[in-house]
């Protein structure tokens, strides 16, 4: 059986709902591109701290 867990509010509590349900944790992390149209793109994180 498999067992999938969203959990957006934060690895501490992913990982306390992993542990007792005894899910496997996957974690992503998404890099959020912030700007647009009429100015640049700027990440939320660089490169080396995502």
């Amino acid at each position: 059986m498999t067992k999938k867990i969203l959990c957006p509010r934060g690895l501490r509590h992913a990982a306390e709902l992993a542990k007792l349900t005894g899910a496997h944790l996957t974690i992503c992390a998404v890099n959020l591109a912030l700007g647009g149209a009429r100015r640049p793109t700027i990440n939320q994180w660089t490169d080396e701290d995502a």
